[in-house]
């Protein structure tokens, strides 16, 4: 198998989960089974979220699919990536999880 088929699996099945955790169905039983415990189902599954792309971090590398950019659209990519996260870190204070 390709590295590029691994990947795309990989990746496809992180989908699948992400969408399945996130829709109204599986909230609404998340809810009703963990009762006042479900006000830490959303940062469980932000946590889930960003862990389960951890092992990308150790599949090989796909060869051909690497693009480089530079230059001023760079900093706007990077711009977006910072925006990001400050939002993964501000989201959760403003819904009052961590206050």
């Amino acid at each position: 198998m390709s590295d590029i088929a691994i990947y795309l699996g990989y990746l496809v099945l992180y989908a699948i989960l992400h969408s399945l955790l996130a829709t109204e169905a599986v909230k609404q039983t998340a809810s009703r089974r963990l009762g006042r415990a479900y006000a830490g189902y959303r940062f469980v599954y932000v946590v889930l979220s960003v862990g389960l792309l951890l092992p990308l971090l150790w599949l090989p590398e796909p060869e051909g699919i690497g693009y480089t950019v530079e230059g001023l659209p760079a900093l706007g990519l990077r711009t977006i990536q910072g925006t990001a996260i400050v939002g993964f870190i501000w989201t959760p204070t403003t819904a009052g999880f961590w206050v």
